[in-house]
């Protein structure tokens, strides 16, 4: 399965190793093909650096290592019509890579995500995704 990787996975699998969201990640970075972008490493710089200072050099090492085992993509400036059914504006740039890289699905706690059912791209939970597979 192909899918694109919601930043709020990552932070909730470096911050709870023993959550489900790590869990999930495990099993995704085994048995998925994983994208995420140069926008999803800024966003997550972005929230340790406003929320978890501290824990910026942890960061660095978690996203050093999920590098080493997931896909690096460029944003796309592409736009595709479904993308206007997205509530928070911020997260358009999820949909529109994962449509141009023709992923399976989306995984993402994003509750606006979750919801939209008008979306020609599967939207996974975390739970979702353990309980398919």
């Amino acid at each position: 399965m192909k899918v694109f990787i919601d930043t709020n996975i990552l932070v909730s699998a470096m911050l709870f190793k023993k959550g489900r969201a790590y869990t999930a990640y495990e099993k995704l970075m085994k048995e998925c093909e994983c994208y995420i972008s140069n926008t999803t490493i800024s966003e997550l710089k972005k929230v340790f650096n406003s929320k978890f200072k501290d824990k910026m050099p942890m960061l660095e090492l978690f996203i050093k290592m999920t590098l080493k085992k997931i896909n690096l993509i460029n944003d796309t400036s592409v736009n595709y019509p479904l993308e206007n059914t997205i509530r928070d504006k911020k997260d358009i740039y999820i949909y529109r890579n994962a449509k141009h890289l023709n992923c399976d699905a989306i995984i993402s706690g994003d509750k606006d995500f979750l919801e939209n059912t008008q979306l020609d791209i599967k939207v996974m939970s975390i739970n979702e995704y353990l309980e398919e597979l």
